[in-house]
């Protein structure tokens, strides 16, 4: 049953213009994109408004952040389906090490969900994404909703708050007991 919704979630998913976050450009797949306004290398340029991001803020390990982007990708191939995504990717290295705060700062209001590869998503075997509501559920400051997740999960959870099929707080309140959202098993 998990398995057909996520492939019907999936289809729905597919919107033009939606990009993807494959670590090498490939004509066959969405590329990687960033934002015009951080090629400045200035933390303080504004992130790309209007979507979701998934931000890299620890620069220690290119192996992981590539084996994290990869699994990444590979949630959005559900039993075979090329599925498109409204995630942009940002790499920017004036974002070493900011924090949700700092991050905070760089939206702007029209900025929804925040998955973000910090220092612990890169040291931990699994990659545990933070992910952080900005879709204005939540007040400024440090007590905007986070929750963790697996790469693999991303797919499912993106999809599903894009869609406004769930609600954040339907997975922040299904993480483990170490705050990681693993899915909602079968």
């Amino acid at each position: 049953m998990i398995r057909l919704l996520r492939a019907m979630l999936a289809v729905l998913a597919i919107v033009p213009g939606a990009v993807g976050c494959a670590g090498e450009p490939d004509e066959s797949r969405s590329t990687v994109r960033t934002s015009p306004s951080m090629q400045s290398n200035s933390p303080k340029s504004v992130l790309p408004g209007e979507e979701s991001l998934l931000v890299r803020t620890d620069f220690t390990d290119d192996a992981a952040w590539r084996a994290t982007l990869e699994a990444v990708n590979r949630s959005y191939e559900p039993d075979g389906l090329d599925v498109m995504y409204g995630l942009t990717v940002v790499d920017e290295p004036a974002l070493t090490a900011v924090t949700v705060e700092g991050l905070e700062k760089l939206l702007t209001p029209q900025s929804y969900y925040i998955y973000i590869v910090d220092e612990r998503a890169i040291r931990d075997p699994e990659h545990p994404i933070l992910v952080v509501d900005h879709s204005g559920g939540g007040e400024p400051g440090p007590t905007l909703p986070t929750f963790r997740i697996l790469p693999r999960e991303v797919c499912l959870v993106e999809v599903n708050l894009t869609q406004a099929n769930m609600d954040f707080e339907d997975f922040a309140g299904a993480v483990d007991s170490d705050g990681v959202f693993r899915g909602f098993g079968d």
